[in-house]
């Protein structure tokens, strides 16, 4: 993690209010990981006063850029939109736990809803490229060997021969990665360059399935053994919860929630535990969470969903406390309970309470001031 000013490589429209920012890495705070985020400032003022996060959706490492997808939601992301290339801006990151590598045997299952693409999209592109190396690597092993092993005049062992044979090349070609993606309908779906191979979702039929990314689950999921990723709004992440451990599955989820520091110290982005024993911080224990988790410690999503879809009567911020600004940006905005960009998707703004609304008095976050969101402040 460091703090640093980082240049705007790039900052383009992908759809009506998403956008793709690119930036000049330093290298020396370390290569972000999917499921990482940054927090910046867009200004030098103090309003809008706190950092926003956003989480990465590419790394270039030859060329030393890091990409993050936002949604022009509030202020924050306004200026951060209107900034020119070669303009330069606060970062610290990166952040937070990032995704676990699958297992041996688990085939990977990555879903996302909404602009949640970014962090799903990157895991995507980072499990292809060591499945290919990985391959590569075999199949230049086994030609070297089977030249060594050859008697002159020989043919050389075939490069296909060790996934023929079943060994290490064969159960890693297993891993294919598998992706799924949830839109409300075509238009929502941003302009980017998509793996072929990815499955679409929209709610309306007009691109690819017609459904959302659990319908596709509950009738195409291959069977076997699965390690399930996602992003996305809490009520999908709770469904996808429930249905991996149906499945016998374990499960990766990305959170996002309010957030203020984005180091751990104010309890903002608190989620809480399924065993009852407090909550647990997005940014600084998450924002990935494993179910089963190791240690017990798990986000009842349940709960959490129950949370952000209820609705909250207006009050006022209690005495002294900061009201709330707009939702933030590491996944993007209010949408559908199980994908979509507009009403709860990909971990947006509709996934807290309504401005200025105090949380229950237990709630850690009931200290106020957990201000924007990872993703359209």
């Amino acid at each position: 993690m460091k703090q640093f000013d980082a240049a705007i490589v790039a900052n383009r429209s992908l759809a009506e209010s998403w956008r793709e920012l690119a930036l000049e890495w330093d290298s020396s705070a370390g290569l972000p990981e999917p499921g990482q985020f940054f927090t910046f400032r867009a200004s030098g003022s103090t309003d809008p006063l706190l950092r926003r996060p956003l989480a990465f959706s590419a790394v270039d490492r030859d060329a030393s850029r890091a990409s993050a997808i936002y949604q022009v939601r509030g202020q924050a992301t306004r200026l951060l939109s209107e900034l020119a290339l070669g303009s330069r801006i606060d970062i610290l990151g990166p952040l937070g736990r990032a995704f676990p590598a699958p297992g041996p045997d688990e085939i990977p299952i990555l879903v996302a809803g909404g602009i949640g693409l970014g962090p799903v999209l990157f895991l995507a592109r980072e499990l292809g490229a060591a499945r290919r190396a990985a391959s590569a690597a075999l199949a230049g092993a086994a030609a070297s060997a089977g030249t060594a092993a050859a008697p002159a005049g020989a043919p050389a062992a075939s490069a296909a021969a060790p996934a023929a044979s079943g060994g290490v090349a064969a159960s890693f070609a297993g891993l294919a990665p598998i992706l799924v993606l949830g839109f409300r309908s075509a238009l929502a779906i941003p302009r980017l360059e998509l793996p072929p191979d990815a499955i679409l979702c929209t709610d309306d039929g007009s691109r690819g399935f017609r459904g959302t990314v659990l319908d596709w689950l509950e009738r195409e999921a291959p069977e076997g053994t699965a390690r399930l990723y996602a992003c996305g709004p809490a009520a999908m992440l709770a469904a996808l919860a429930a249905y991996a451990r149906r499945r016998g599955w374990k499960a990766s989820l990305s959170a996002e929630q309010w957030m203020a520091c984005g180091v751990g110290a104010c309890m903002g982005c608190a989620l809480p535990r399924a065993d009852g024993k407090g909550y647990l911080r997005a940014c600084a224990d998450g924002p990935v969470f494993d179910s089963p988790a190791p240690d017990g410690a798990e986000i009842d999503w349940a709960a959490e969903a129950r949370r952000v879809s209820a609705p909250s009567p207006a009050q006022s911020p209690a005495p002294g406390a900061a009201p709330r600004s707009a939702p933030s940006a590491m996944h993007g905005p209010a949408q559908s309970a199980t994908h979509g960009p507009a009403q709860s998707a990909t971990h947006g703004p509709a996934q807290s309470p309504a401005p200025g609304a105090a949380p229950p008095a237990t709630d850690p976050r009931a200290k106020g001031g957990h201000e924007p969101r990872a993703g359209e402040a």
